[in-house]
């Protein structure tokens, strides 16, 4: 494939929404107030992978955070390409839908307002998203319908955090200024205290943050949600970011300072006498940061808290089970210093340590401390990032010197997947940069933005964590291709036809797409094979079986091409009056009981009973043997017909019309058979014929071949 133009997709700001990434995408190196700024949406394909466009076909600069809630995702932005006003806009993740709530031609006072400092508070609750104006604090919800209603006359500042059915802002409402409960476009005063802290951290039903009363009362406090249940248990307070906090044993794990023992890790249970120093770790002076051990990485395993402490000059591993008293060192064999990047996976705590002076490497402690070293990283390289997905851990090899541990982009390195709480370590791709701040997890895959070795280009890629399952998702480098040409040609090649009506419309879509960098070239001859699966491919996987090779050019025409000699083409009204699985069945028969194929077919299955003979070619189309007890799920499933009850084995005897165990019969199993491998693209046939139409893309090709040996050994990356 060629490139017409060279450039790179760099990712803003992202969220994942369902099973998919939603991304703030900026194309080619364009600026941000450009048109190369779009919101983009990805499942992990390049055919599920484009720009989120307006109904009309508009581009929205994003600006700030992607918020999701319920079925849709909320954003501030304006249209391309300027920045104001920015208003807050909705999306469901499909195409053409997205929906400007606040501005122009809304009702009043949503028609004039965040046009000058914006939106703020946007906070999702369900169904709900929650936002305010950020010049007047004056708060807003709306809902899957896109309507939007003020909450009375509440005015709040910051974040909110759901806790239970309702969500907590500093704000006022009815009753007083401090904390406020709101629900829906209900708000209710709850005590006189500001949230001070950043963040709010829930466990065991109960919120925790850093408050100020409006008595002076600062420190720690704690809420169930109710008035009553609002109270302050300790004059220390929660340290002022997510990371020096955490939920743990019902209550919080937290990193403060009481002007005594320095910066320390502290516990509450949610009383004022549950809560207490867990340990004065770092008491030495002289030191740079003399008596602040700092604590951070604060990670829970089982019934455990890990995390680093600074104990000058050195970061070591520490442990703490929620009693008073219980902190203890954790020593990792062949560790000097350094420990970070602490992560659960699996019900493990994997760390990176430093175990020379210029190599870090990765390990994993099992619930007794043993340790087992990971990477084999030689001096001058470490294990830079690490990032957990259920049980399994990607890392991060980099050679030295090194900008951060948190962002490695635009340096090279190797990626590796730990498979698993046993497992070793898997290579799973090289790559030019990796940029480890667009990372996130949508399921079972990992989304990361990174450039090959190759050419360095940034692009969004996707792993499951195998070589072959890390593939690059975006092109954006390329806005055509030299080598397959117009792709009303591609479509002609591969469906034996020319594009018309409805049709003409789909191929200049495709197009569009691909001139737009919504979709690599790749991604739409991809797309066109599909297309090909209910006409070209009961052709070619058809002769393949029952022949050995597939039709010559001229004979792929007449079985295929509405415009041929042959009236019953696959295109004609007969067959397009047939379900794809009945093509293949029809198509089958002909071949295997009355064709061309039929003595090769006898010879084989001839002898055999249909459990035999199902077996047989379900293990010559689909590359492996299924097993007797999948050939009796394949062929003992009952559906009603015509008002008839039937087994699938006795629906291809109605088809073959010789038998329970006739040639017939056996031949509109196999046409099921290679229905069933086409619609899911599986299988050594599957595999063959859609590398076989990649091929045919731009119309030079050899016909009348045996695909499977030809092609068998290809991997087709449609």
């Amino acid at each position: 494939m060629s490139s017409a133009s060279a450039g790179y997709l760099r990712i803003g700001a992202y969220a994942v929404f369902g099973d998919r990434l939603v991304f703030n995408g900026i194309q080619n190196g364009v600026p941000i107030s450009g048109e190369g700024a779009a919101i983009w949406i990805s499942d992990g394909t390049p055919q599920g992978t484009f720009k989120l466009k307006t109904a009309d076909g508009g581009s929205v600069n994003m600006s700030g955070v992607f918020v999701t809630g319920g079925d849709r995702i909320y954003f501030g932005g304006s249209i391309a390409p300027s920045f104001q006003p920015l208003q807050l806009w909705s999306s469901s993740g499909n195409q053409g839908d997205i929906v400007q709530l606040t501005g122009p031609g809304k009702p009043a006072p949503l028609d004039g307002a965040f046009a000058g400092q914006g939106l703020a508070s946007l906070t999702a609750a369900g169904s709900l998203l929650y936002f305010s104006d950020r010049a007047t604090g004056r708060l807003y919800v709306t809902d899957a319908t896109n309507a939007v209603s003020p909450v009375g006359t509440s005015v709040v500042s910051g974040l909110g955090t759901v806790l239970g059915g309702s969500v907590l802002f500093s704000g006022s409402a009815a009753g007083g200024t401090g904390l406020i409960s709101v629900t829906g476009t209900t708000a209710t005063f709850l005590a006189p205290v500001a949230i001070t802290s950043t963040s709010v951290t829930l466990s065991g039903g109960r919120a925790f943050f850093g408050g100020i009363g409006d008595a002076g009362g600062a420190g720690l406090w704690v809420t169930d949600g109710s008035a009553a249940g609002t109270s302050r248990v300790s004059s220390v307070s929660l340290g002022v970011s997510t990371p020096s906090v955490k939920a743990f044993k019902d209550g919080v794990a937290f990193v403060a300072n009481d002007g005594v023992t320095g910066s320390e890790l502290w516990f509450s249970n949610g009383t004022s006498s549950g809560t207490f120093l867990t340990a004065d770790i770092n008491t030495r002076s002289g030191f740079l940061g003399a008596g602040d051990a700092s604590p951070t990485n604060l990670t829970v395993v089982g019934d455990k808290l890990y995390f680093t402490a600074f104990v000058g000059p050195e970061t070591n591993l520490y442990s703490f089970d929620g009693s008073p008293g219980s902190v203890r060192q954790v020593v990792i064999p062949g560790v000097i210093s350094s420990v970070s990047q602490l992560k659960t996976a699996g019900g493990m705590l994997y760390a990176v340590g430093q175990d020379g002076p210029n190599s870090r490497q990765l390990y994993r402690l099992d619930a007794a401390g043993q340790a087992t070293q990971l990477s084999d990283a030689v001096p001058n390289e470490v294990v830079r990032w690490t990032f957990a997905m259920g049980d399994k851990l990607f890392f991060y090899v980099t050679a030295l010197p090194q900008l951060s541990d948190n962002v490695v982009f635009g340096v090279a390195g190797r990626l590796y997947l730990v498979n698993g709480p046993t497992a070793g370590a898997e290579f799973v791709g090289a790559f030019s940069g990796l940029n480890t701040d667009r990372a996130a997890v949508v399921g079972d895959r990992l989304f990361f933005q990174a450039g090959t070795v190759e050419d360095g280009a940034a692009e969004l890629w996707v792993s499951d964590g195998t070589v072959t399952g890390t593939v690059r998702v975006t092109d954006t480098r390329v806005t055509g291709d030299a080598n397959y040409g117009p792709l009303s040609d591609t479509y002609g090649y591969l469906l034996r036809k020319a594009p018309t009506g409805g049709e003409l419309d789909y191929v200049e879509q495709l197009a569009g797409k691909v001139t737009g960098g919504q979709m690599t070239a790749a991604a739409a001859i991809a797309d066109l094979i599909d297309r090909a699966d209910a006409t070209t491919s009961v052709a070619t996987l058809s002769y393949e079986f029952f022949t050995g090779k597939i039709p010559s050019a001229a004979g792929l025409d007449y079985l295929v091409s509405p415009t041929g000699a042959n009236a019953a083409n696959l295109n004609s009204a007969y067959y397009q009056a047939f379900s794809m699985e009945n093509r293949y069945i029809n198509f089958a028969v002909n071949l295997g009981k009355l064709g061309e194929g039929k003595d090769a077919f006898a010879a084989k299955y001839g002898g055999l009973s249909l459990s035999e003979a199902t077996r047989t070619a379900y293990t010559t189309i689909f590359g492996s043997d299924p097993g007797a007890a999948k050939v009796d799920a394949l062929l003992s499933p009952s559906f009603v017909l015509g008002g008839q009850t039937m087994t699938r084995a006795q629906y291809f005897a109605l088809y073959g019309q010789d038998g329970p165990a006739g040639i017939g019969t056996k031949a509109a199993m196999v046409g099921w058979l290679l229905s069933e491998a086409a619609k899911a693209d599986v299988g050594t046939y599957a595999t063959a014929n859609e590398a076989f139409l990649a091929d045919l893309a731009d119309g030079a090709v050899n016909y009348a071949v045996d695909i499977v040996g030809v092609y068998g050994g290809t991997a087709y990356a449609g």
